[in-house]
């Protein structure tokens, strides 16, 4: 099996594929992140407590990166996950914004401690109901945004 992953390392990566995924994958994980972090405030507001903008956040990145390349590479669909991760990390940003209502604390919500925590809050499975259903739902969004990527439409 690791023999066959080295294999698919060994292929060629062209330029102008790895510059489109990057840039398409970077803007649609920040972008999607704050519009789906906008979404489950709206659903949090109608109390629906298990939001599946998380979910579409990983679909949307996934198809972004996947209608970016012409020839595939391995590489693409882990940089569908590393950006549904930093698509993650902005939804996060604008709920910590929306419930604090402070614009200034933009700067301290980019600090990496932040980052980490909020990181390790939603990896955290241990928790009551809804921390789990979450988790369930992030590893859902990852393992989608990987094989929507992986699929080239």
């Amino acid at each position: 099996m690791f023999r066959s992953l080295k294999n698919k390392f060994k292929v060629k990566i062209y330029k102008d594929d790895l510059k489109y995924v990057f840039i398409n994958g970077l803007l649609a994980g920040i972008f999607l992140g704050l519009a789906c972090g906008a979404g489950d405030i709206l659903l949090a507001l109608l109390n629906i407590p298990v939001s599946i903008f998380i979910y579409l956040l990983g679909m949307q990145v996934g198809k972004k990166v996947a209608k970016s390349y012409y020839s595939y590479h391995i590489l693409y669909p882990i940089l569908a996950v590393v950006f549904s991760i930093l698509g993650l990390f902005f939804y996060n940003t604008i709920k910590i914004i929306y419930i604090i209502g402070d614009i200034k604390l933009v700067f301290e919500v980019f600090s990496f401690s932040t980052l980490f925590k909020m990181f390790l809050s939603y990896f955290n499975p241990i928790g009551d109901i809804y921390n789990l259903l979450n988790f369930i739902v992030v590893i859902l969004m990852l393992v989608s945004a990987f094989r929507i990527a992986k699929s080239n439409n």
